[in-house]
């Protein structure tokens, strides 16, 4: 055993592709030299197929990526956007239409993916420490938090997931994690709680949710040098969006700083797209709609996020009333106007929305803090 941690070790200390020199034949024995070669040759493939991502040129890694969606591979379609957007860059262009498009698309996908997985792992932390505060009761002399008060606190804007995600949720789901925790060795004396390892599982979910956006905003701060100011807007908000999604991770004190540079991103944004941008363009409504999120979900700010979204939707009605191509049955020229169409739905949901959870409020209903339905973002 000494013997093969020795090869695996020379191994990792050696050239990418293959160590220098192979054990003495007969002094790791079979096991530890085959070993050393899987590890070798794995390592071998790992340089080859990082070749793919950085060989081609501006058009070939557009098109590489457009293949990666359809595969179904977006931290593939990532890798190859950054390779095109950083050539475009080199070459003193804005990225085109396509090209910031696909970017957008690959950083969201991964990014939602993990944002998705974090609501899930937190779904089953709740589940379970309302299963464990009932076990608890039962067994000794205090009266226990409910199941109703334990989801409040930090998690308190996190959506219950339990009756949607397709895991399968309820008494199952619940019997599952009970005797993962009942198999753990031991008797989990000396072990980890199954609540310990969800929440070292989320910080996962949230260390990667963090390395990924700040390599994105990264990339736009260094290596996206917009012209046109709809580029600069839309550039700017994507960067702001990212920043919003660490926060989303973040403690209440880390959150406060990181908020504290979003804000004047978007606001830049802001003053970009009322300047030069009419108020249906897609662009400005989806700034609208994610900076309103920003101030609902990050800092709090209902009356300001319905304030900007009721803005936003009437800028578009009283620029329709001395607009002369406007379509009939809609506020909306026929460019994008699908997407605007969405955007602008998705303001009036999320301004309904925030409204009813004030007419609640206004009630004494405390029930908003407990369940609240999802705001609408531009951006997944």
């Amino acid at each position: 055993m000494r013997s093969l941690f020795i090869s695996v070790i020379r191994a990792a200390n050696s050239p990418i592709g293959c160590p220098s020199t192979l054990p003495p034949h007969g002094q790791h024995g079979k096991a530890g030299t085959s070993l050393l070669l899987v590890v070798c040759q794995g390592a071998s493939k790992m340089e080859k197929n990082s070749v793919v991502f950085k060989a081609g040129n501006r058009e070939q890694s557009t098109a590489m990526a457009r293949v990666a969606l359809a595969a179904h591979r977006h931290e593939d379609m990532l890798k190859f956007m950054k390779r095109a957007v950083q050539i475009a860059d080199t070459e003193g262009d804005d990225p085109t239409e396509e090209e910031r498009s696909l970017l957008w698309e690959a950083y969201k996908s991964v990014v939602n993916a993990l944002r998705v997985a974090r609501n899930e792992i937190i779904v089953e932390e709740e589940r379970k420490r309302a299963v464990t505060s009932v076990d608890s009761d039962s067994d000794r002399d205090y009266v226990h938090v409910s199941s109703t008060e334990a989801t409040k606190g930090d998690d308190d804007d996190v959506e219950d997931l339990s009756d949607k995600h397709g895991g399968g949720g309820g008494p199952a789901n619940d019997s599952h994690i009970e005797d993962e925790d009942a198999a753990l060795p031991g008797g989990g004396q000396g072990e980890k709680s199954i609540l310990e390892l969800l929440e070292l599982y989320r910080k996962v979910m949230e260390d990667e949710i963090c390395h990924i956006c700040k390599d994105f905003v990264k990339l736009l701060e260094e290596q996206v040098h917009a012209q046109d100011e709809e580029s600069k807007a839309y550039f700017l908000q994507i960067r702001a969006d990212h920043l919003r999604y660490i926060c989303e991770v973040q403690t209440e004190k880390d959150r406060k700083v990181t908020a504290e540079k979003v804000r004047p991103i978007y606001l830049e944004a802001q003053e970009l797209v009322k300047k030069f941008l009419p108020a249906r363009h897609p662009t400005r409504l989806g700034l609208a709609l994610n900076f309103a999120v920003f101030y609902f979900d990050i800092l709090n700010s209902k009356e300001e996020a319905l304030r900007l979204s009721r803005e936003a939707v009437q800028d578009v009605v009283e620029e329709a009333k001395t607009t002369d191509n406007v379509r009939v049955l809609g506020l909306f020229d026929e460019s994008r106007s699908n997407e605007s169409e969405q955007l602008f739905s998705m303001l009036k949901n999320n301004i309904t929305l925030w409204s009813t959870d004030d007419d609640k409020d206004n009630k004494g209903d405390n029930t908003s803090n407990i369940w609240r339905a999802p705001s609408e973002d531009s951006r997944g």
